[in-house]
């Protein structure tokens, strides 16, 4: 019953992600345009249509997820959203892309060996939370508004060593 319902609950956050290029409450109105909290972002990349299916494939849709955060983090900067919720946001993207790509994985095994990595770096098998990043910051002495900075940095950033083991390029912002 656990397995069949961790199953179901993926199968549906897997539809939810491909549903829609931007997690985080958004949604595309029917002219390809970004709705986020009922505003319009900005003009959206087509919605992929195939599932990717290989660890190649997932890594580059990871990436892709996480390579707009750039530009929205530019919108909402425009729009006067707060440093602190563009923050939240943006390491909502970024999480909910690390739970999509795993979710999409069909090694198991290599999931429970992220998810130990994980465990062991963050205390937690699903990354770090955002209260972790904020307290990390400020461990460094940042203040409040440097560690928020941090974070919308760090989200925009993918681990180099896993794309060059599955073949794709990415510049780091």
């Amino acid at each position: 019953m656990k397995k069949s319902l961790f199953s179901l609950i993926s199968l549906f956050f897997l539809i939810s992600m491909i549903g829609g290029c931007c997690p985080c409450s958004s949604t595309l109105n029917s002219d390809g345009r970004v709705l986020q909290d009922n505003k319009i972002m900005e003009k959206a990349q087509p919605i992929q249509k195939a599932v990717p299916r290989t660890n190649a494939e997932i890594r580059q849709w990871y990436n892709d997820q996480v390579g707009v955060i750039s530009n929205l983090n530019e919108q909402w900067v425009k729009e006067g959203v707060s440093l602190e919720k563009r923050a939240h946001r943006a390491y909502e993207i970024r999480h909910k892309a690390r739970i999509g790509a795993r979710a999409m994985m069909k090694d198991k095994m290599e999931v429970t060996m992220l998810e130990k990595r994980d465990m062991k770096k963050y205390g937690n098998p699903d990354g770090p939370t955002f209260k972790y990043l904020v307290e990390k910051n400020r461990k460094k002495g940042m203040s409040q508004d440097e560690s928020y900075e941090a974070i919308i940095g760090s989200s925009k950033r993918t681990n180099s060593k896993y794309n060059k083991k599955y073949g794709v390029e990415k510049k780091d912002p």
